[in-house]
């Protein structure tokens, strides 16, 4: 039987479920928040966090940068013998810092 062969190679269509489309979910940080979106580059906020030389690169960044600031200096490395922080300063610069073991400097990246 030449047709029988060929009976089990043409099977009726079966229509396959139409596949499931799920929203995409917006990206998620370590802590469950919400990326802000900059240019459809996510970005994590950091939870502020201050360091043994806060103060002293707050002073650093008033007396060199003219940055001040409301919030202060966030520690934004693991806290350690060399640490680096960040100030949003309130004329809209960023001033960033390198201590290494509580000696600050500016930080340029």
């Amino acid at each position: 039987g030449g047709c029988a062969a060929y009976a089990s190679l043409h099977k009726p269509a079966v229509a396959e479920p139409a596949p499931v489309v799920q929203k995409a979910r917006p990206a998620v940080g370590a802590d469950g928040q919400p990326l802000a979106t900059v240019d459809g580059v996510a970005i994590e906020r950091v939870q502020f966090r201050l360091g043994v030389s806060s103060s002293t690169v707050e002073k650093l960044a008033r007396e060199t940068a003219q940055c001040t600031t409301q919030v202060g200096a966030a520690l934004v490395s693991e806290p350690g013998p060399v640490e680096i922080y960040r100030i949003a300063c309130d004329n809209g610069q960023v001033f960033m810092a390198r201590c290494e073991l509580r000696q600050c400097q500016r930080y340029a990246r």
